[in-house]
């Protein structure tokens, strides 16, 4: 695994504790991801999980209703366009595995934008040769990536571990690593991709890299 972190995580258990909610992943990815593409985040660092903390309640409300987590960032990509029209945000998102890892495969090369992925992630502990055959996991998860026009670099940001950079290795791609994140991290023996969405921008984007937290 090629990943190193330059900032811890918000510990938002007794959040989660006082409202009774099931995670956070996806708020903050949302909210990490749409704050730098748009320019309004100047740092890598985490967001503040109180506003995640709102984005994920209505996710919830939008899966209880029967919508899917990719069909609601695919909602809150129109929000934010018209919210932002002169950073001219492209869409691109797919919703099977071939297409995701071929998404976040490509998202490693040269494009001269700058850009950022939400990726969709299901995880489970069931080794067998049925789980494939029955699509049952043990859970989901929501991370995002980063790649800034500037240099190429690439970080990952995973709301219960922190913002890492991506250390390139030679013939290893960017899902493989991902994926090995992933498993060691959560400690199971599967995970797939089952989504993802991109966005990009021709428009720069502020960052701050000074403030460094490991």
């Amino acid at each position: 695994m090629s990943f190193k972190r330059l900032h811890k995580a918000i510990n938002y258990h007794e959040h989660l504790e006082a409202t009774n909610s099931a995670g956070l992943c996806l708020g903050q990815t949302w909210l990490w991801m749409s704050e730098i593409i748009t320019g309004v985040s100047g740092t890598l660092s985490p967001p503040n999980f109180f506003m995640g903390g709102k984005i994920q309640a209505e996710y919830e409300a939008y899966d209880d209703a029967g919508g899917s987590s990719l069909a609601f960032m695919n909602n809150k990509v129109s929000e934010l366009q018209l919210k932002v029209p002169d950073k001219c945000l492209v869409r691109r998102s797919v919703n099977d595995y071939d297409s995701s890892v071929a998404l976040v495969n490509g998202f490693s090369l040269p494009s001269g934008e700058n850009a950022v992925v939400y990726m969709s992630w299901k995880i489970g502990a069931d080794k067998s040769p049925l789980l494939k055959v029955m699509r049952k996991y043990d859970s989901f998860h929501a991370m995002a990536l980063l790649k800034l026009k500037s240099d190429g670099k690439i970080y990952l940001f995973d709301a219960n571990f922190g913002v890492f950079e991506w250390v390139r290795e030679p013939g290893v791609k960017l899902k493989t690593d991902v994926k090995r994140y992933v498993l060691q991290k959560y400690h199971r023996p599967v995970a797939a991709m089952r989504g993802a969405l991109m966005l990009s921008t021709n428009s720069d984007i502020p960052l701050n890299f000074e403030h460094v937290i490991v």
